[in-house]
């Protein structure tokens, strides 16, 4: 408990500090931003130490299991909590968590950026694992005498792309169709 006081005290001494680097007259202001500086530094604290924001209750709306996870990963990454609370009435699918204003502008803006980044390369690998699975089991469209085949050169996309098929390929296990045919 003495260190929590001990704690509140140096945090208070910064606040008036801060106060009087913030309203004070020129000389006073810099001279007070600089005590605040030493002050700060001299007690491993940072401005966001200094910082009192109320918490309040939050919901944000998810919709794949993906997209639950994200969200998850970005809650209790920013909040340094654990997990938040579900709730998922009729199929509704909900986070709720208690944040600080800031805390939630970072939430909401993380989720909606890495959420569409991810289903973007979601999206993205979706199709190359098609096209692997065609090149591993050998399903191609019946093209006679080199019709519909346009050459073209390859751009460095099409190359990744290729490389990345290749690979998914590679490691993709052999299944093989035993036909049953009865004469």
């Amino acid at each position: 408990m003495s260190k929590n006081k001990s704690y509140d005290s140096i945090k208070a001494k910064a606040l008036k500090i801060k106060a009087l680097a913030d309203s004070g007259y020129k000389g006073e202001a810099t001279a007070a931003a600089l005590k605040l500086s030493q002050y700060l530094q001299n007690h491993n604290l940072t401005l966001d130490d200094l910082i009192i924001e109320d918490k309040h209750k939050y919901t944000l709306r998810y919709w794949t299991k993906a997209d639950e996870i994200l969200l998850l990963q970005i809650i209790v990454t920013v909040t340094n909590k654990s997990a938040p609370v579900y709730d998922s009435r009729r199929n509704i699918k909900l986070l709720h968590f208690t944040a600080t204003a800031y805390e939630y502008i970072e939430i909401k803006s993380q989720y909606d950026f890495h959420r569409e980044h991810l289903w973007h390369e979601v999206n993205k690998m979706h199709d190359a694992i098609i096209s692997a699975y065609f090149n591993k089991h050998n399903i191609y469209p019946n093209i006679k005498n080199n019709e519909h085949i346009k050459t073209k050169t390859l751009t460095q996309d099409d190359i990744d792309r290729l490389i990345l098929i290749g690979n998914l390929e590679n490691n993709m296990s052999r299944n093989v169709l035993l036909k049953q045919i009865k004469q």
